[in-house]
């Protein structure tokens, strides 16, 4: 009966040990011990958009930091706010919009569809050519419209 105790309160020592995490380890990250992966295709997108059109929710108007998102031949293009206009073939912003597509096309390049909406009506807008830069990178090529 006393070897039967004795046991009962080794098992009982060892799970309260446990519990307090005794002889535990910490394997947590810090925020700051890694970097932040770069953003995908579609966020590329969604960024550059989020910059250039003051017209969609959450505009943040920043063409410095729109051209982060463009390749260097875009970028020498992006001389003015005119280019804003001109690369969406549009008088007018959306009031809204969306990606309805991402998918590998040729080279490794990504194509982004983007749809905006006008008085309340989605249309297929814009398809971005979204092209790798460096190891993780991506930035866009193309704008091309697509209602014209």
């Amino acid at each position: 009966m006393k070897k039967n105790n004795f046991i009962l309160l080794i098992l009982l020592l060892l799970t309260s040990f446990t519990i307090a995490g005794c002889g535990k380890t910490n394997n947590t990250v810090k925020n700051n011990d890694y970097e932040p992966l770069p953003p995908m295709p579609a966020e590329v997108v969604e960024n550059y958009m989020k910059y250039t059109l003051g017209t969609i929710p959450d505009a943040e108007i920043d063409y410095d930091k729109a051209k982060e998102y463009l390749n260097d031949e875009l970028k020498a293009q992006f001389t003015n706010p005119m280019f804003v206009p001109t690369s969406y073939c549009i008088q007018d912003g959306p009031d809204d919009v969306r990606i309805i597509s991402d998918q590998v096309v040729a080279g490794g390049s990504i194509g982004v569809v983007v749809e905006g909406k006008y008085g309340g009506e989605w249309k297929e807008m814009w398809q971005f050519l979204i092209t790798p830069i460096g190891d993780l990178s991506w930035a866009i090529k193309k704008i091309e419209c697509l209602n014209n």
